[in-house]
């Protein structure tokens, strides 16, 4: 018998090897896929593009997680995770090792379904007891310091409902929280405990509707039909500078706002997210959570299980991500944070775990050309955009940063190819003036 001949027995293993191949490899294929994206959004479109990110851990299981909802990285980069079904709030490294439990002592206090949680310099740890209507402060040991109560005030009314869900402390020591489902703004309560007013409401958008009713309507018809209020905010971050961003769901547009400190939005104002189109509903993003980098980069996070990172100029950078129950997707995300080496940490409520990312060289590239754009350091930036371009030929942002750098160096025809290849309507016509202007002189 000719040893080279293979018989059907030897094929049907062979075939079941690679079939069982395939199945090992189809999750991680199926991650690069979902994860490497680039939304073109003057086409609201998205293309397949270069990892930005990859999956590199998760953790959770050891830690019984029960439908989480908040997380937060503190100075010395270790998480604070809101096991809100469990009424408690865990302190882990950034692998996800245990390393205290609050309240330390159960017996000394209760929670009731916390939702929110912030930790100050000085180790102090702030939990929003969302169903108990308070904030409580623990020590940094995790003992009980001070139950803040219900606040009190004219402005509120008496049939308030106080129902705390995310905080923040600024340098002052002022709280700063989110109620929720409150139009009225961000919740300011002094060192005392006290209410100190409302902070940046959201603004009800431009409607001819609400025009017409203000003109014509009786008041009684204005009573009835003139029930258009701002969207509450969903959650809050406080960078360094003092500068507080939030996030809005079921916005059509400023779904990411910068404050300043008379809570004045200094973001570029425009449409974030994706908008998903369903049949012929429309959905806006809910973005429900976001964090700021050492560079300013902003990385927020969708319910729909997409992560989107932009610059301080509103630009977006990358996204990545996808609902589904492989790794690097997203069951129903409710927070994330990003540490000192531009890993990004995403909670998960329904799959009670918390998925860590890894940048790629890719993200590297793009981060470091950001910077320099927006600092206005263009001739420095075309290099890494350049490179940014051998990755992927349609990346927008790596076009008008180029274009930039040829305006600088008055090269007309060069930054225009390139604003028209970045579909930079405004660059283009700046470019096209000044090249004018140099004929007709």
């Amino acid at each position: 018998m000719n040893r080279h001949v293979i018989s059907k027995k030897n094929w049907t293993g062979i075939a079941i090897l690679l079939a069982l191949i395939v199945a090992a490899v189809a999750p991680y294929t199926a991650v690069a896929r979902q994860i490497g994206l680039y939304f073109d959004a003057e086409d609201n479109r998205i293309f397949p593009s270069t990892v930005g990110y990859v999956y590199h851990r998760d953790f959770g299981l050891k830690l019984r997680l029960n439908g989480p909802q908040d997380m937060f990285l503190d100075h010395e980069e270790n998480l604070w995770i809101v096991d809100t079904g469990n009424n408690r709030i865990l302190k882990t490294d950034k692998y996800g090792e245990l390393l205290m439990t609050v309240p330390a002592d159960p017996r000394e206090i209760t929670l009731r379904r916390p939702e929110g949680v912030f930790v100050n310099k000085a180790g102090e740890i702030f939990v929003a007891d969302t169903q108990n209507n308070r904030v409580v402060q623990f020590n940094p040991d995790g003992t009980l310091n001070r139950v803040l109560p219900k606040p009190e005030s004219v402005i509120l009314g008496e049939d308030f409902n106080y129902q705390p869900t995310k905080l923040a402390q600024d340098y002052r020591g002022y709280l700063y929280v989110v109620n929720s489902n409150d139009y009225r703004g961000l919740m300011m309560i002094d060192t005392e405990g006290l209410f100190r007013g409302f902070f940046a409401p959201n603004r009800v958008p431009f409607s001819i509707r609400r025009i017409i009713i203000q003109l014509f309507a009786t008041e009684a018809q204005k009573e009835k039909l003139s029930r258009d209020l701002p969207t509450p905010h969903s959650n809050l971050h406080l960078d360094e500078s003092g500068f507080i961003y939030t996030s809005t769901i079921y916005e059509r547009k400023n779904q990411i706002k910068k404050l300043n400190a008379v809570g004045k939005n200094i973001f570029p104002e425009q449409e974030y997210g994706l908008f998903r189109r369903q049949g012929y509903t429309i959905t806006p993003p809910s973005i429900i959570d976001l964090t700021v980098d050492e560079k300013g980069i902003v990385s927020a996070v969708d319910t729909s299980g997409y992560v989107y990172q932009y610059d301080q100029d509103g630009n977006l950078l990358l996204m990545f991500g996808d609902k589904g129950e492989f790794r690097g997707a997203f069951g129903f995300p409710t927070a994330i944070e990003v540490d000192s080496e531009g890993y990004i940490y995403v909670l998960d409520k329904d799959r009670n775990n918390v998925q860590v990312f890894r940048p790629t060289q890719f993200a590297e590239l793009v981060h470091t050309a950001s910077q320099l754009y927006t600092d206005g350091r263009y001739d420095e930036a075309a290099g890494p955009w350049r490179e940014i371009l051998q990755y992927n030929t349609n990346y927008s942002l790596a076009h008008s940063g180029i274009a930039k750098a040829y305006m600088r160096l008055g090269m007309w025809d060069e930054a225009l190819h390139h604003y028209r290849l970045a579909k930079n309507r405004e660059g283009y016509s700046e470019a096209f003036i000044e090249k004018r202007y140099e004929f007709m002189r």
